[in-house]
This record gives C-alpha cells, structure tokens and sequence, in this order.
C-alpha cells in the first residue's frame, strides 16, 4: 500500500475502534511494523478523550516477553534491538497485563473467521494471553477463576481476513474475540 493508501485506511480504523472502544478505556496496542494497519490515529485519539495506552516493549531472555509502559504522544521511542519498530522508553506499569486492561489490539498478519490469529511467528501475544484465558460462548474472555479478561481485537488489513479454517492453529496458539479493519469490526467464532 501506498503512504496516502495506508492514511487513508488509518483514518478510517481510528473512526470504527472510537465508536467500539469507550473513552475511559485502558488499551493495550502497538506500534505498527512496516506494512501493519497503523492504529497511530486512534491511539492519539483514545488519548485526547481521557483514555489509557499501554504499548510494550520486548523484555530479553531465554524467553523473552512484553512488558508495558504507559503512552502519551509525548511519549519517547526508542528503536528495537529485536524487531523494526519503535518503542516506548520508561518506566513499566505495574498493572498485571492482560487481567486489567480492557482492550487488546493485537498485530496480526491474517486472521481467520474462527478466530485464529497469524503472528510474526514470536510467540509473544500466544504466551501472554493464549494459556490463561478462555473464550465464552458469548465472546468474553475469562481467565480460569472467572475474571474477565480484555477483549482481543486483531488489527488486520481487510485483505487478511481470512475463511475459518484458512489458518492453521496448534493449542498454543491465541485466538481472537474480534477483528478490525479500514471497514469495520467483525466478530469472529474464537471457541474453537
């Protein structure tokens, strides 16, 4: 896509996630890669209406994983030494990530109508929210004693929603409640 394509459908997935998501909301999101839906826009927005942002930070080791830092635009980002995006310098938030955030957009390369998601192949999203929670037949996620866990969005192009079954899918994989895109949200059949 080109850059005026690309802001174009930003503007638009910023439109449909403000109309879904409340205004008091903490979000955890991300900072596209190269080619990724860009939730830029919405982010700021969601910001500017008294909402929280989280965005992570990929933490090293035999296991890495994401941490999460509180965003503002004044935010300062750093470049990766992992993967080609940016991201935020500072302090981590002491909220328990996923338990108390109530909204995840999830980057993902596809997803399928039954709600498999297709990762960059880390593993990261699958770790941190895969294990744990569990999809109703209503669509909430919940974790094993019945808390309710944020509600999974994948950020997709509308090119990438794929037909159930299109993607294939292992027990560890994570599933998604949602998908959006430049024309709207979908709700997907993530209980498998």
């Amino acid at each position: 896509l080109d850059a005026v394509e690309q802001a174009r459908r930003a503007d638009q997935l910023a439109a449909v996630l403000q109309a879904h998501i409340r205004p008091t909301a903490i979000v955890a999101a991300y900072r596209p890669m190269t080619g990724e839906p860009d939730v830029g826009p919405f982010l700021t927005t969601h910001r500017a209406r008294g909402g929280t942002v989280l965005l992570p930070r990929v933490v090293p080791g035999p296991e890495p994983r994401l941490e999460w830092v509180l965003w503002t635009p004044e935010t300062t980002m750093r470049r990766s030494r992992q993967f080609p995006i940016d991201e935020p310098a500072g302090d981590p938030v002491a909220l328990e990530v996923p338990r108390d955030v109530d909204v995840m957009l999830v980057p993902a390369l596809a997803v399928g109508r039954d709600g498999v998601r297709l990762g960059q192949g880390g593993g990261y999203y699958d770790r941190l929210l895969g294990p744990g929670l569990e999809t109703s037949e209503d669509g909430m996620d919940t974790d094993p004693e019945g808390a309710a866990g944020p509600e999974r969005i994948a950020v997709v192009h509308p090119e990438e929603l794929l037909s159930a079954g299109d993607i294939p899918v292992e027990s560890h994989d994570l599933r998604v409640t949602r998908a959006v895109a430049a024309h709207g949200l979908v709700r997907l059949d993530a209980t498998g």
